[in-house]
């Protein structure tokens, strides 16, 4: 009954991580984002002083963006090392001979589990400059279509900007969140095995460690290890979601609550065994 109840809890908190990194809102057409700033602009002409200092400033904008889609391919090439490489050092444990003795060691390592969590928590840390990165390139191609290209063109329809926010079927779907997945497929699939590797071995070999009459000091460090690093995790998370829809006033509570509740639960399933000892 206890391995059971251990195994919901981990279902629920891998539920409460995935349910983090997708933007529900939008893939269920809700409107949280504020629409107040879509509004027309007067158009006047440009002296050519005022259109030289726009055209800079369009050049600018533009070498911003570039500039920030070269690190976003930077930042992904380096989780995508980190995250491999530790899920390389977990599949491989099969390929020993000795896989079950291997595996225990692993998961009753508290240097392993200070590895795996510093894994999770730099692998949340690089999503979130992912979506800062993201945030910034929306940013500046709301200008570009508010602010430059309808002064340029008559009808500003035929700027990329203008066409990449209304026109295009990729960017404007309901599934599009589903897609921007991959931003964070690796974090969450490294947090979802870390939480297995941690949670659900401990209920087949914690009766193997009390036969073996190991010292409970090494697995009260094990416990606080993967409870402050699944807290963690879960912050960083948050501080991902919030990305979503900053500029809504319940969305960070939303987002507050979800990682109380799931630092809650985390330290629940990893200290659940003190009163048994």
């Amino acid at each position: 009954m206890r391995n059971i109840v251990i195994f919901g809890m981990w279902v629920i908190i891998s539920f409460l991580a995935f349910v983090l990194i997708v933007d529900w809102p939008q893939l269920f057409s809700l409107q949280l984002s504020s629409t107040s700033n879509n509004k027309s602009i007067q158009h006047y002409t440009l002296t050519k002083k005022s259109e030289k200092f726009l055209l800079i400033q369009y050049d600018t904008a533009i070498t911003e963006i570039q500039n920030r889609i070269e690190e976003e391919h930077i930042l992904f090439t380096l989780k995508f090392t980190l995250v491999g490489a530790v899920l390389a050092l977990l599949f491989t444990q099969p390929l020993r001979s000795n896989y079950q003795g291997s595996l225990r060691s692993l998961n009753t390592s508290p240097m392993a589990a200070c590895f795996f969590w510093a894994a999770v928590i730099t692998s949340g840390i690089v999503d979130c400059r992912i979506l800062f990165n993201a945030d910034f390139i929306s940013t500046l191609g709301k200008w570009i279509k508010n602010n430059v290209e309808p002064f340029f063109y008559q009808n500003p329809q035929i700027g990329w900007e203008h066409y990449l926010s209304n026109k295009a079927k990729l960017i404007n779907s309901s599934l599009y969140p589903l897609l921007r997945l991959n931003n964070h497929l690796l974090t969450f699939f490294l947090f979802f095995i870390t939480m297995l590797l941690f949670a659900l071995a401990r209920t087949t070999t914690s009766q193997s460690r009390d036969n073996l009459d190991e010292p409970h000091t090494n697995n009260d460090e094990l416990r606080f290890i993967n409870c402050f690093g699944s807290s963690t995790s879960f912050i960083v998370f948050g501080f991902a979601a919030i990305h979503y829809h900053y500029d809504n006033l319940y969305w960070p509570y939303i987002c507050f609550f979800l990682v109380v509740l799931g630092i809650i639960l985390s330290c629940f399933i990893f200290f659940n065994e003190v009163r048994r000892e």
